[in-house]
């Protein structure tokens, strides 16, 4: 059998957390107590938080913020706290930056959009679909029906509450929702209206 060893190639800096002096960050994302060398440990939220005594009273932070804090400086006004891996688990000195606002959503924006939903009811061809039908006179009652999902679901993907990075539908004035003579209650015929 064949050993293999991994030799470490980082090595784990520890630095003490201004504002906590009792408290010391570590490049690995960890945070100990400088009296008892314990390390803490963080209660797993989307953000993971860690309790901290600061004159006999406890504060709760967010880790990622706190090395960024010790190794960062402090952040700048208008910045943001980022994961670079959009990981909100993985606290790694090399994986936290301060970003501007709208590069910091840019950035969760196109993760987002990259990112499959197991439990979306649509892909992201069958959205497009939605829109461009929606923007040639098809009413979202009949969409509705034709992809299997709510009203409600077209209504929100044709005014961009769902789906904001695709094109938002324009309604187009004119358009009716007809039945048929004899169609099935609950089929929509789509016609123009006059």
């Amino acid at each position: 059998m064949e050993t293999c060893l991994i030799e470490e190639t980082e090595k784990e800096e520890w630095r003490i957390v201004p504002g906590f002096d009792l408290y010391e960050a570590s490049s690995f994302g960890r945070i100990r107590n400088t009296k008892t060398y314990k390390i803490l440990k963080p209660a797993m939220k989307k953000y993971p938080i860690v309790a901290l005594s600061v004159s006999g009273r406890m504060k709760t932070k967010r880790l990622h913020m706190l090395i960024a804090l010790t190794y960062l400086g402090k952040r700048p006004p208008e910045t943001e706290t980022h994961h670079k891996d959009l990981n909100p688990q993985n606290f790694y000195l090399s994986n936290i930056e301060y970003l501007d606002h709208h590069e910091h959503r840019r950035r969760h924006v196109r993760h987002e959009r990259d990112t499959i939903n197991p439990y979306a009811k649509l892909n992201e061809t069958q959205v497009k679909q939605i829109l461009d039908l929606y923007n040639k006179g098809y009413t979202k009652t009949s969409l509705a029906i034709q992809f299997k999902v709510s009203a409600r679901n077209i209504y929100k993907i044709c005014y961009g509450y769902t789906w904001k990075y695709l094109k938002v539908a324009q309604a187009l004035p004119g358009i009716a929702e007809v039945r048929e003579p004899g169609s099935k209650k609950g089929v929509v015929c789509l016609t123009k209206g006059e």
